[in-house]
């Protein structure tokens, strides 16, 4: 589960409720439709839809994650739920239990800074910001309503170089202006006798 949360972003309740229905280890996707509040009625786990229809999402997964999973699925628990992440008995997990008897003893044994399931889910943001993923991609996997919510949060993540966008627009435009027959590149010497050559040796 730590892993499959670090890897997708995920909220801690959306993994706990995750059901085997939808992770299509072939595709190498998750489709997020349920989160597990740690609430219970006539001895039946109480799943929740996600507040936004946002939340309600695909997320692509790595081939790691997708081989990680098929080893779990070997010896995953057999569940009433049918979910990827249960206890012995088949119900869901409840957060202390996740965090008491597998994060906390990970960053122990990491020797790295005390962190909850939740900095998963902003490390998994951070990071791919950082690497110059469209706000709007990494907005998606996260499942916020609005794009200007990841934005707020991560804005600092985002790289701060500049790029040479503005050149490559203006190519862009200056290139669709020109006949279909020239819009492939241009020549260093414009005359048209070394035009007709070049052409010729390009044909």
């Amino acid at each position: 589960m730590i892993f499959t949360v670090a890897m997708t972003g995920m909220r801690h309740g959306e993994a706990l409720g995750l059901q085997w229905g939808d992770v299509d280890l072939g595709a190498g996707n998750i489709r997020v439709r349920r989160t597990w509040p740690d609430k219970w009625r006539d001895d039946e786990p109480i799943f929740y839809v996600p507040k936004s229809k946002n939340g309600v999402r695909e997320i692509p997964i790595s081939v790691e994650l997708v081989q990680a999973l098929k080893r779990w699925k070997l010896s995953c628990p057999v569940s009433k739920w049918d979910l990827v992440f249960p206890k012995k008995d088949g119900a869901p997990h409840d957060r202390k239990t996740i965090l008491r008897a597998g994060l906390h003893p990970a960053i122990r044994r990491a020797e790295v800074k005390k962190l909850d399931m939740h900095a998963l889910r902003h490390t998994f943001a951070s990071l791919l910001l950082s690497q110059g993923a469209p706000i709007t991609e990494v907005s998606s996997y996260l499942g916020h309503a609005d794009p200007q919510i990841t934005l707020k949060v991560y804005s600092h993540w985002m790289p701060k170089t500049k790029t040479d966008s503005i050149s490559r627009l203006t190519g862009m435009i200056l290139n669709a202006k020109k006949p279909a027959d020239e819009q492939d590149g241009h020549f260093v010497d414009t005359s048209k006798k070394v035009q007709l050559e070049e052409k010729a040796v390009n044909a």
